[in-house]
């Protein structure tokens, strides 16, 4: 802005987001902090919620995922950033397997074994676990649960009355109760007024997609490669549990946004889990956290 104060002036930056949340990997009070940075800074346009549908040679075109409405913002200057795709043979893996429900990897779950197979584990950038308590990994013990009167189906209300009483572990029920409320003839795929185990299971698959997935992070790919070794070599029978060392992001304006956990990362695994409070996750926001992110 020194230099070229006449060009700073002129210029603007918008931001195409096809996520609602900015830095979606992060905590959702960063998300939140970064995007009330930004659509603060005089000169910042945030468009999120969109997806770049066409770019061309002076503008980007795009479509609001919620209005469904075209938009063309006229661009002198575009810059890309995106995430991976599976690789050919990871796609074709996909393709073969009907439980495979993800476009961006695949889906896996605590064990890293790819859902819908016997034999295939996958781990880093091309697998999909979920950040959460994802309820297909509970499939049977959910559906013995719901079933009331074991005719082995679930109507709408032993539908609704699981769902009513799992809010609390798994958060992504509440959010799924009300559409199934409105529309359950959706998930009754054969129109039996009754929904079997195999559309128990879509349904969940359905459900579960609403969680953030781990981020495609060196950080994950070492722990679950680490995982994976002491599981085959029978050294563990726990399930995957990825712990966050931390991220930083300098978000402009001598701002910046910071998730630690390094008073965790100190304490031995056996106090990890039996204090759990003390591994809380250390939210910085602003110039306390540009500091962090400069000196750490």
């Amino acid at each position: 802005a020194d230099l070229y104060p006449e060009e700073v002036a002129a210029s603007k930056v918008v931001l195409i987001s096809s996520a609602d949340d900015l830095l979606s990997s992060y905590d959702k009070k960063i998300s939140d902090f970064t995007k009330i940075v930004l659509e603060n800074s005089p000169r910042v346009e945030v468009r999120a919620g969109a997806r770049v549908t066409e770019v061309r040679r002076d503008a980007v075109v795009g479509l609001d995922k919620r209005t469904g409405e075209e938009f063309v913002q006229k661009s002198f200057l575009t810059l890309w950033s995106t995430g991976v795709r599976p690789s050919k043979m990871v796609q074709d893996l996909i393709d073969r397997i009907p439980d495979q429900t993800k476009r961006s990897g695949m889906l896996v779950d605590t064990s890293l074994l790819a859902y819908g197979s016997q034999n295939i584990y996958a781990a880093g950038d091309c697998a999909v676990l979920y950040d959460g308590n994802a309820m297909i990994q509970d499939l049977e013990v959910l559906f013995r649960k719901a079933d009331a009167d074991g005719n082995g189906t679930l109507d709408k209300k032993e539908l609704l009355g699981l769902f009513s009483k799992i809010g609390g572990e798994y958060p992504q029920a509440e959010i799924f109760r009300s559409r199934i409320d409105e529309d359950f003839e959706a998930y009754d795929l054969d129109g039996s007024g009754a929904v079997d185990l195999e559309e128990f299971r879509s349904l969940l698959l359905t459900v579960d997609a609403s969680l953030r997935n781990l981020p495609p992070t060196a950080q994950v790919a070492g722990q679950q490669g680490s995982f994976l070794a002491a599981s085959f070599n029978g050294e563990t029978k726990k399930g995957f549990q990825y712990f966050h060392k931390g991220s930083m992001a300098y978000v402009g304006q001598e701002k910046a946004a910071a998730q630690v956990s390094m008073l965790k990362s100190l304490l031995p695994e056996f106090l990890q889990e039996r204090l759990p409070l003390v591994g809380e996750d250390i939210i910085l926001t602003g110039g306390l956290a540009e500091t962090v992110w400069r000196f750490l």
